[in-house]
């Protein structure tokens, strides 16, 4: 009898054992996220496991409900991507859920629906610019971020984007979700497009709208923008990278989108988010899409309260403003942020942080928190409060009144939690009633809830942050009790704008004198400069926190140089430039091109379509070329696809001066107005003031040949 070729036997027991273990998988990347009704609906996606797209779903882990969905192969190390909408669940309520199918399934989470009473308190979050540096290295720094603003008990977090370097790489979206896997089961992360984020293509066929469940515009019927109400706040979320091109002028298409959506909301607040800032100090700026004439109108005609960007990794607070102008109200205009701070290197003097915005009736609070990152990355570090404010509306008619304001302090119930002064609020009588309310000013430890947060806060007597010196809060003299270098005997830094050392100032003692010459962010050693720390300020790669590099050198100015073994054997230098080649297994490693040695950090950056100084962009900064005179007058970049530019004056548009009194060369030969040879003296036809043209007699050269004509018949 035959037994067969023992080769395919054993094929085919491999085959038969292997799919089993396949097909038990356990789903990974579990998160929640808005695609519909807030109050009463929630979507659940995960990639891989059973083929099976199911969710059990319950008020407590015995589960009891069951709700089925869809799947997808994204491909590649995204795999295949299942999708459940939960429907018909109850407002503000928690449910137990766990995904996957037979064969398998994730580990219980939690979710929870909004409230359906729009005046109902609720907190979120807003983090963003979590990409990583490199696009061989995840990002260390995202996941400590999320983990912070999660545990502030927050409902979501808004993502204004940059989630990875390059959103056409699948294993970069795979790093993220790897990162954020831990929180967003229970905490959903709500995003907009960044520049990174992008591709392949746009709309559902890139990674982010595979990847990414939220709600779908009708315009291009896709996830790139949309809107969502929750609570009493309707938010909107625009594109400023995908379908800004598709109508008769730039966002022309969204504009007329985000006019419709804001004209059929009936909620008290509303919020913008997107990524391009409208208004930034930063090195990307503000405007740099052109964005700013066609949305600002909008904020305007709409009085949008809130828009969150990001892209410059700083944090920045602008307005209220309107028509581009700031006014004295937010009654009146549109406060603008940028929060940048997600977890990417951070400019200078910034560290890693998040927002955290509560609302309640007609009172926004907005906390901007350092996150306290511990990675290897600029914006590490740090603690406290960076800035904390209200938006306060004032209400004609407040749709959140619960009753007569009975201390007469604006607020009613059961916004107020101290109204009458009968109420459970800490402290809360008839005598301190007029004093308690959202947004009041809180006084440490008088046993009195003033802001309506509940409880009354302690002070921070017991030294917070370590430095000796005890909060003012209380009757000390640390003016900031939650950031260690700020203290009585701290030295004044210079370009922070903080009071350092507590006198009531900042940026005095000599900051006049500080210099930063290589433009770093950090000032020169001396003297003159109370903070200077720049201890090599020609040199814009060398300055405190930098990254050592194997070159001899004292990179991050604590003295050392090339220590933590940057110059191990696994680092190689295979140019000589003095820079180690980017690689896992070299912490210092950044030169991008280690066979080229005319590229690495610092060099000059040349037009030849290469990234010489390793920063991601190639033929940058290389300026403009301009050639021409007066009405011909035009330029060029000096730089285009790796080729250097000519430039050539433009045609000359006319032959001869048009115009003596429009302060333009017409016809481009040097000479304006009157001081051109066309405008002949008393020409009425152009207006041009009384001058000769070349080769002509000026009047009073007539006078001076009638003298001598005299002259030489009396002779």
């Amino acid at each position: 009898m035959s037994t067969g070729n023992p080769s395919k036997i054993l094929l085919f027991i491999f085959i038969a054992c292997s799919l089993p273990a396949l097909a038990l998988a356990a789903p990974k990347w579990v998160r929640t996220s808005f695609t519909g009704d807030t109050a009463h609906s929630q979507t659940v996606s995960w990639n891989d496991g059973p083929a099976d797209s199911t969710v059990e779903y319950g008020p407590d882990s015995n589960y009891g409900m069951t709700a089925s969905g869809t799947s997808a192969d994204a491909g590649g190390a995204i795999g295949v991507v299942h999708e459940v909408t939960l429907t018909g669940l109850t407002p503000d309520t928690a449910y137990h859920y766990r995904a996957g199918g037979a064969g398998d399934w994730s580990a219980d989470h939690l979710l929870r629906t909004a409230p359906a009473d729009v005046c109902a308190p609720f907190t979120f979050g807003v983090a963003a610019d979590n990409r990583p540096d490199f696009d061989w290295l995840p990002s260390g720094c995202w996941k400590q971020v999320y983990e912070k603003v999660a545990d502030e008990g927050v409902a979501f977090v808004i993502n204004s984007g940059d989630l990875v370097l390059d959103g056409a790489e699948d294993g970069q979206w795979s790093d993220f979700l790897d990162d954020s896997e831990p929180f967003m089961g229970d905490v959903p992360l709500i995003a907009a497009l960044g520049n990174h984020d992008d591709g392949p293509g746009q709309g559902d066929g890139a990674n982010y709208n595979k990847i990414l469940a939220l709600p779908r515009n009708q315009i291009t019927n896709t996830e790139d923008y949309y809107s969502f109400d929750y609570g009493n706040i309707h938010f909107a979320a625009l594109s400023t990278e995908t379908f800004k091109d598709d109508g008769s002028y730039k966002y022309q298409k969204q504009h007329d989108w985000l006019v419709d959506d804001l004209s059929n909301t009936d909620r008290m607040w509303k919020i913008v988010y997107f990524h391009r800032p409208i208004y930034s100090v930063g090195g990307h700026g503000g405007n740099e899409d052109g964005q700013n004439p066609v949305f600002i109108p909008v904020f305007d005609q709409f009085h949008v309260d809130l828009v969150l960007t990001g892209h410059d990794h700083l944090y920045q607070h602008d307005g209220p403003r309107f028509n581009d102008q700031d006014v004295a109200s937010t009654d009146d205009g549109t406060v603008y942020m940028v929060s940048g701070g997600g977890g990417a290197a951070v400019y200078p003097t910034f560290k890693h942080h998040y927002l955290v915005i509560s609302v309640a009736n007609n009172v926004m609070h907005i906390r901007a928190q350092i996150a306290g990152t511990s990675c290897l990355t600029l914006g590490s570090g740090g603690s406290g409060i960076m800035e904390e404010f209200d938006i306060v509306k004032t209400l004609a008619d407040d749709p959140c009144q619960g009753g007569d304001d009975d201390d007469n302090d604006g607020f009613s119930t059961p916004t107020d939690c101290c109204d009458s002064g009968s109420e459970q609020a800490p402290g809360c009588s008839v005598a301190t009633a007029a004093g308690i309310h959202p947004g009041a000013a809180e006084i440490c430890e008088d046993g009195i809830d003033q802001n309506c947060d509940g409880h009354d806060e302690a002070c921070a007597c017991a030294d917070a942050d370590g430095d000796g010196y005890q909060s003012d809060a209380c009757g000390g003299d640390d003016c900031d009790d939650a950031d260690q270098a700020v203290n009585p005997d701290a030295l004044e830094t210079c370009g922070d704008s903080i009071d350092n050392n507590c006198d009531g100032q900042t940026d005095e003692n000599g900051c006049e004198n500080c210099l930063d010459a290589d433009g770093d962010g950090y000032y020169a050693e001396g003297a003159d400069c109370p903070s200077g720390t720049d201890c090599d300020d020609g040199n814009k790669l060398v300055y405190p926190g930098a990254a050592e590099i194997c070159n001899q050198i004292d990179d991050d100015c604590d003295t050392q140089t090339d220590e933590d073994n940057v110059c191990a054997s696994d680092c190689t230098d295979a140019d000589h430039d003095g820079h180690n080649a980017i690689d896992a297994d070299c912490p210092a490693g950044d030169d991008c091109d280690d066979k080229n040695e005319a590229v690495h950090p610092g060099a000059n950056e040349a037009c030849n379509a290469i990234d010489d100084d390793c920063d991601g962009q190639t033929d940058e900064d290389l300026g403009t070329q301009s050639c021409g005179i007066g009405a011909c007058a035009t330029s060029v970049d000096a730089c285009q696809g790796g080729q250097e530019q000519s430039c050539e004056p433009l045609t000359r548009p006319e032959s001869s001066e048009t115009s003596c009194a429009d302060s333009i060369d017409n016809d481009c030969d040097g000479y304006i107005d009157g001081e051109d040879s066309d405008c002949v003296a008393g020409d009425s036809g152009c207006g041009c003031r009384q001058s000769s043209p070349v080769g002509a007699m000026p009047p009073g050269g007539l006078l001076l040949l009638l003298a001598l004509f005299l002259f030489r018949r009396r002779s």
